[in-house]
């Protein structure tokens, strides 16, 4: 859903009308709150609407950007594939590389690597629709302390919990678990992207 300026509009010509501050004194108690509440209900829809309308940052080449994971998901959108072609993101803390995460496109599939997580590219549990038929979709991928979850045009294509890796490195190791991060650098491969952005809160 996404919240528009029109809407916000509507609700301030009612607050204007109902609560004028010339008689808001003589207005009963419930119609004072009513006029409170749309007040608070203009700002949320403001900020909804600005949330909704991210642009998208360009994505020339191999880019590496301020970024922490754990609290921003960042969507990617992808305009293109072919066999072979991938893209992800390397992750630094303190200017120090220390895990990847990779989207490889085969045999049209969709597969997936996790730096000491993974032993090789896996397949997506849950594979994108139209695979090579429609190249167009936006990845949205996000991490916490026991998981990083991959999705694809508000699908829900893998959610990765550390502790089930058959890997013991994936669910002791601080890079995962631990918050130490704050850059991203994004890499591609014989993709095209259309540019990345942070993912805006009313977006699935």
């Amino acid at each position: 859903a996404v919240v528009s300026t029109q809407s916000t509009g509507h609700i301030d010509v009612i607050r204007s009308t109902l609560c004028g501050e010339s008689h808001l004194a003589s207005l009963p108690h419930f119609v004072c709150e009513m006029c409170r509440f749309l007040a608070a209900l203009q700002l949320l829809a403001l900020s909804l609407c600005q949330s909704s309308s991210v642009d998208w940052i360009p994505i020339e080449g191999d880019i590496r950007i301020p970024w922490d994971l754990n609290t921003t998901p960042i969507q990617i959108k992808q305009s293109s594939e072919a066999t072979g072609s991938f893209f992800g993101f390397d992750m630094y803390g303190n200017r120090a590389w220390w895990g990847a995460v990779v989207v490889r496109f085969e045999d049209e599939m969709a597969r997936y690597y996790i730096t000491d997580c993974t032993f090789e590219f896996t397949d997506l549990p849950v594979q994108p629709e139209g695979l090579q038929a429609n190249p167009e979709r936006i990845w949205t991928f996000s991490k916490t302390a026991e998981s990083l979850t991959v999705s694809c045009n508000g699908v829900q294509l893998l959610e990765y919990e550390f502790s089930e890796s058959e890997d013991s490195e994936c669910a002791t190791s601080s890079s995962w678990s631990g918050s130490l991060q704050d850059e991203l650098g994004i890499r591609t491969g014989n993709i095209n992207l259309g540019g990345y952005r942070a993912k805006p809160m009313m977006s699935d």
